[in-house]
């Protein structure tokens, strides 16, 4: 059971969920699947308030044979339906850390590089 949780946690569709950016995801177990114009998304996540949540996307008989690109519509479909079941589940607004200023090589401290 362990080792099937722990392959289940490293499995698609984690971070392209709407609870996951809005910080609501304690559990997350996820696959997908891609190929000869079939795509597949399946998961289940438990929320912070104890909730459970299901999910299948399944796109059978798409124009391309490389169907991963469909990604984004598909969890777009994924996010609304869970949106409409458990309420619509609103991203926090990304932190932006500036980031360190880098001094050029002659003003910084130690060995000089060679001329």
């Amino acid at each position: 059971m362990k080792w099937q949780r722990d392959v289940a946690q490293k499995g698609f569709g984690r971070y392209a969920l709407k609870a996951q950016a809005a910080g609501n995801v304690a559990w997350f177990g996820g696959k997908g699947g891609n190929g000869w114009r079939i795509l597949t998304y399946s998961g289940y996540f438990q929320t912070k308030d104890g909730r459970h949540v299901v999910y299948t996307f399944m796109q059978h008989g798409a124009n391309e044979t490389y169907t991963m690109p469909n990604t984004r519509r598909a969890f777009a479909w994924i996010n609304a339906g869970i949106d409409a079941v458990i309420g619509v589940q609103t991203p926090r607004p990304k932190v932006t850390v500036p980031k360190e200023t880098v001094r050029p090589a002659a003003t910084r401290p130690g060995p000089k590089p060679p001329p």
